[in-house]
């Protein structure tokens, strides 16, 4: 869907935890930890400390903790429109199978966040700073150990519009992936499902295999996580345990009080059908306390109660459960009371009273289960098979078999074109779990067909040994089945690099060049005044994440990321073009842009990103644009043959877009930031210099150190009319800005926008006039 005249972007947002300050009888087992929600977290997120891996919940620019002194909290949320974010159905293409039947909804953390920061937008990753080198195979795991919760977790990415091309990343159910490869600066966008809601405790470690064979293992980590609920109390409180046992014992009738679980009545908001009430009553309209609601032993929520009632809506999932209740009032005259275990059904009511007393509740929190061993793994067979198998007409999968059914393990590799014949043009990406694994991709209209294969096998660091790294002969299509059976390495070494080893250009007019990992165009605010940086986590030039000026290096794209246009075509674009996806590509450069250090509550509405080329090459357009899903088209953010340069960022945010360029050449643009104080004051930040050396030759040429690009910065046609055709340097396009801004500030003082605003459309583009506007 194309974006209207007041385009807000505001995908992806950070917030700190909101701190709640409640009476001490509130009991929640993770009062007092430090709450990520509502916002951008890495979790875990392995950092290199002391010589070992150590796993720490980062919120955003807010600061990070030991994931054991902190608690995810997953929420409810819903977007501007009013549609649930904290649900997802699973899809009737059967990809999804292994949770649960299509059309079941369940508890969900998404992986984009639109129009607010709620419930949470949480993935997973690594420092820059971890020593890969060391490494063998220059990877580390992050495993999941153990789990103790109400219910199953699954960590993905689905595409509607790709259905087959499932990312499932990790999970606790049995048949799910327990590990991760992680890469310095690595980090991951994804939903995280959980089958019922309740508190869960997943116990994670990093481990990673010397290159001197000796392994590395972080401490066993535990992270809490609830879901649904209320949200955990800034301070510690009293447990269940402590409250109930300084609560007065006595008889109770079978009216003095009553708990039911019911399908929620009136339905007002988007997912509403698929909540429960869980409501507690009690004769006396005095009575006050707290009830705490456990769901299969697992702690939910702790309620107020007040007047002798408590009511809470909750999605309690389509699985069937056991719901209990216990209750502690806050005075010495009314009675303590633990409930029978209701048996609850997906939309059924069920209830009981006072009549019945247990005298302990079920508690299942101590109910560990391991998903997977931690002991070393000694390899069997070396025996490795790989064949690629048709799913249908645009997909194919790659499927890999080792000998040794205890393998575990990492496919790794990729497509290489024509074009480059270093750099994937796709990468392969999969776990190989019991001896078996699998990759599935999308090669409509031939995309790949002769493109050379390369595969690589990864051993999980648990492995005594077992690489691989070799090209599989002939080209891939046409038709063609290649396929490769061989043998794994038989010890903790790693295999000889590829026949085609990368020979990296380092420089562009004497700058670094970064081409591969993530940056981020990143504001921050102080005294009232923006600055624009380039956070860079690649580890290229330093080895450690840092934040520098834009106009200190140059971001480099190779031929493989040439792409042809086929079911959707961008205007902005010709058929062959270069893309800089919007989800990570290991062999691309990956660039955000970040407003989540701005605090926005020192703000009068927005913060907008402005991009304006200053030389690109002749004829030559760009552009940046949202993938498409079932609910629309591509979403065009910025597009060259419109002069449209300018970004709306709604709230603190950290988003990914896909850029594009249609040809080879060295583009510079001016990058700033803008936004409007409290008091009125527009406050823009320096213009700073961005410069993509897109193509290997333009690569090459630039390495020299004083290559001089014939660059004009004529848009090309169509162009919406203007005033004045700009200038070869942009200088028209200069003057225009500051003579609008000139003006606008004399017809502001004296109050005149009204009546010219109309005038000044006209002479005025749009994204300059937005800008002035604050729209």
């Amino acid at each position: 869907m194309h974006p209207s005249f007041r385009r807000s972007v505001a995908i992806i947002a950070l917030c700190s935890a909101t701190v709640m300050y409640s009476p001490p009888a509130f009991a929640g087992p993770d009062d007092g930890k430090t709450v990520a929600t509502k916002g951008h977290v890495d979790a875990p997120k392995t950092f290199w400390e002391n010589n070992n891996f150590v796993l720490r919940s980062e919120r955003g620019s807010k600061g990070s903790e030991l994931i054991d002194d902190s608690v995810i909290w997953i929420g409810k949320g819903w977007e501007e429109n009013g549609k649930s974010k904290y649900q997802f159905s699973l899809p009737t293409d059967h990809t999804m199978d292994f949770i649960g039947q299509p059309g079941q909804t369940f508890y969900t953390a998404p992986d984009l966040m639109n129009g607010n920061h709620e419930p949470i937008w949480w993935g997973f990753g690594a420092d820059s700073a971890l020593p890969v080198q060391d490494f063998r195979n220059e990877a580390a795991s992050l495993d999941i150990i153990s789990v103790t919760g109400p219910g199953e977790m699954e960590v993905f990415v689905y595409d509607d519009t790709n259905p087959h091309l499932l990312r499932h990343f990790l999970g606790t159910s049995e048949n799910s992936p327990h590990s991760s490869i992680l890469t310095a600066g690595a980090h991951t966008h994804n939903s995280t499902l959980f089958t019922k809601p309740g508190r869960y405790q997943v116990t994670y470690r990093t481990t990673a295999r010397h290159k001197n064979g000796t392994l590395i293992a972080s401490p066993p980590s535990t992270m809490s996580i609830q879901v649904g609920g209320q949200e955990p109390k800034a301070e510690k409180t009293l447990s269940t345990q402590e409250r109930f046992d300084a609560a007065a014992s006595m008889e109770l009738a079978a009216d003095d009080y009553t708990f039911k679980v019911a399908p929620k009545e009136k339905q007002e908001k988007s997912g509403d059908e698929h909540l429960s009430t869980l409501s507690f009553s009690a004769k006396d309209t005095s009575l006050s306390g707290t009830l705490t609601l456990f769901i299969d032993g697992y702690f939910l929520t702790d309620l107020p109660v007040t007047n002798g009632q408590a009511s809470w809506d909750e999605m309690l999932g389509e699985f069937d459960s056991k719901i209990q209740a216990v209750f502690t009032p806050n005075d010495q005259q009314h009675g303590r009371w633990i409930s029978e275990e209701l048996s609850y059904k997906y939309k059924q009511t069920s209830g009981t009273t006072s009549a019945t007393n247990k005298t302990t509740w079920t508690d299942s929190s101590n109910m560990q289960r391991q998903v997977q061993p931690t002991e070393d793994i000694q390899l069997s067979n070396p025996g490795i098979h790989a064949r690629f198998e048709r799913v249908n007409e645009t997909v194919n999968r790659l499927i890999v078999e080792a000998d040794d059914p205890s393998y575990i393990g990492f496919i790794h590799g990729g497509f290489y074109s024509k074009h480059n014949s270093q750099y994937a043009t796709m990468n392969f990406e999969g776990l190989i779990r019991n001896g078996r694994g699998q990759f599935t991709f999308n090669d409509d209209d031939g995309i790949y067909d002769d493109d050379s294969i390369q595969l690589k096998i990864i051993p999980h660091p648990l492995m005594s040994g077992g690489s691989l790294d070799t090209p599989i002969g002939g080209r891939y299509g046409n038709n063609k089945t290649p396929r490769y059976d061989g043998m794994l390495t038989i010890d903790n070494t790693q295999p000889n690099p590829s026949p085609n080893p990368k020979t990296d250009i380092t420089t562009c007019n004497n700058k670094p060049v970064l081409d591969r990992g993530h940056v981020d165009i990143a504001a921050s605010m102080a005294r009232h005044s923006l600055q624009t940086t380039l956070h860079d986590d690649t580890a290229i030039v330093d080895n450690k994440s840092v934040d520098r000026r834009l106009d200190q290096v140059v971001l480099g794209v190779h031929d493989n990321a040439i792409k042809t246009q086929r079911k959707d075509k961008l205007k902005f674009l010709d058929d062959n073009y270069y893309l800089l996806p919007q989800t990570q590509h290991n062999d691309i450069i990956w660039p955000g842009y970040s407003t989540q250090a701005i605090d926005y509550s020192q703000l009068d509405g927005s913060v907008y990103l402005t991009i304006t080329p200053a030389s690109i090459p002749s004829g030559a357009s760009w552009g940046a644009f949202l993938d498409a899903s079932l609910s629309g088209d591509n979403q065009i953010l910025l597009d060259s043959t419109t002069n449209d340069h300018l970004i709306e960022v709604g709230l603190a945010s950290h988003a990914h877009t896909n850029w594009a360029f249609s040809s080879a050449g060295l583009y510079t643009f001016k990058v700033s930031y803008s936004a409007k104080t409290k008091a009125g004051k527009r406050i823009t930040s320096a213009p700073s210099t961005l410069t993509f050396a897109i193509g290997d030759e333009t690569l090459k040429k630039c390495a020299t150190g004083n290559y001089i690009p014939d660059n004009k910065p004529t848009p090309p046609n169509p162009a919406p009319p203007t005033t004045e055709k700009p200038k070869p340097g942009g200088s028209s396009m200069f003057n225009l800005d500051t003579f609008a801004r000139a003006l606008f500030g004399i017809v502001a003082s004296v109050g005149a926008l009204t009546t010219i605003g109309a005038i000044l459309a006209k002479f005025i583009p749009q994204p300059l006039l937005r800008s002035l506007l604050g729209r």
